[in-house]
């Protein structure tokens, strides 16, 4: 199955999808590319209750809450320099969307 295949076969299932690619070799020729779903509630307090303490636990914990396929995990999270990478990038995925409060 094509990676476009397997994207939209993801898609459909999961609906929102983020590819996430990480270096994994020292002069950054491999990488490891997965597939996370959307955060969820119980992975976004369990991260957030890590972040703060250990902040690649707390990645560890939300790539393998949010993994829905792609390159095997333990290339990211068994490699601590991939796992910093990750960690840098994943931020958009936690953060919160902007809203407005307007008294009426």
């Amino acid at each position: 199955m094509s990676d476009t295949a397997k994207l939209e076969e993801l898609k459909a299932k999961h609906g929102t999808v983020y590819t996430l690619t990480v270096p994994t070799s020292e002069d950054e020729t491999q990488t490891a590319t997965i597939y996370l779903k959307k955060l969820d509630r119980a992975t976004y307090s369990a991260v957030s209750k890590l972040i703060s303490k250990d902040e690649l636990q707390a990645t560890e914990v939300l790539l393998k809450n949010l993994y829905i396929g792609g390159d095997d995990l333990k290339l990211i999270t068994d490699n601590f320099d991939a796992l910093r990478s990750a960690s840098i990038s994943i931020v958009p995925i936690i953060e919160a969307k902007g809203a407005t409060l307007k008294k009426n």
